[in-house]
């Protein structure tokens, strides 16, 4: 039986007021869960923090200057 499955299982067995908290419960969970997007942006960070090479910055103006230069 394959996880879906058993989740339909579960919900099934559910009753209305069972349900209701589920669903409170699953919306909040899944809010915190990131998107494809951010969780790509969160392994690029990784890589540049683990990059000796990668140019780091001390502070946003030093960011900001190094892009107008």
């Amino acid at each position: 039986m394959s996880t879906k499955d058993m989740a339909i299982n579960i919900v099934n067995m559910m009753d209305e007021e069972q349900l209701t908290y589920f669903v409170k419960l699953f919306n909040r969970v899944v809010s915190d869960i990131p998107n494809n997007e951010t969780i790509e942006a969160m392994k690029e960070s990784e890589r540049l923090i683990n990059d000796k090479n990668a140019q780091k910055f001390d502070s946003v103006d030093s960011l900001f200057e190094e892009l107008e230069s």
